[in-house]
């Protein structure tokens, strides 16, 4: 029985003063005296997660080069100025895209648009279509009315998944444009672009 242990004649002296204190520092020396077998017996739990995280963090590498081995992306643009418009279609700006080695698909997403004038008396309509080659592009030119001698702009956009690709082939994204009715003369004032964001897959 300790000199403390309920029954004993200590434990029917009333606490002093410093018996908040006496206790305080008993819990001190406990806590110091279990420390060194606490820090022992958690040792090899810190060993093995020390050890998962530097698993993680090479399998994490390992699935980042996996991925960057999977997909790669290009970016293009395309330009074109001072020229000239008929009621058919043309090719006024285009992007020809490489399909790099080992890649047989490709997600292109192109955007394209042209500010033009009319030189004409009488007002006709400005034709806009981006397409995204081999094969036919889904969706529908857009059209822009612009009154005679006068200013305006058209713009189209394409989205597509191009399958069956071999490296080092190629493929164009395109804009094409016409007018309605007239032919319409070369002018400084007509320009376009085209720009086209491609994500090549496996």
């Amino acid at each position: 029985m300790g000199i403390n242990s309920p029954g004993s004649p200590s434990s029917m002296i009333p606490p002093g003063e410093d018996f908040a204190q006496r206790q305080i520092k008993d819990l001190q020396r406990d806590l110091r005296e279990l420390a060194p077998s606490v820090a022992k017996s958690f040792g090899p739990v810190i060993t093995r997660l020390d050890a998962t995280d530097a698993d993680l963090a090479a399998k994490d590498v390992t699935l980042e080069a996996l991925i960057g081995q999977q997909v790669t992306a290009q970016v293009g643009h395309a330009d074109a100025y001072n020229f000239a418009l008929t009621p058919a279609w043309s090719a006024i700006a285009q992007i020809t895209v490489t399909v790099p080695a080992g890649y047989t698909r490709a997600l292109v997403i192109a955007t394209g648009n042209a500010s033009v004038k009319n030189p004409t008396a009488a007002q006709d309509y400005l034709w806009a279509s981006v397409g995204i080659g081999p094969g036919t592009s889904p969706g529908y030119a857009m059209r822009s009315a612009i009154v005679a001698a006068d200013y305006g702009s058209a713009t189209n956009s394409c989205t597509r998944l191009l399958e069956g690709l071999t490296g080092g082939g190629t493929f164009a994204v395109y804009l094409d444009l016409s007018t309605d009715i007239a032919n319409w003369s070369a002018s400084t004032s007509n320009s376009a672009n085209l720009d086209a964001a491609v994500t090549f897959l496996r």
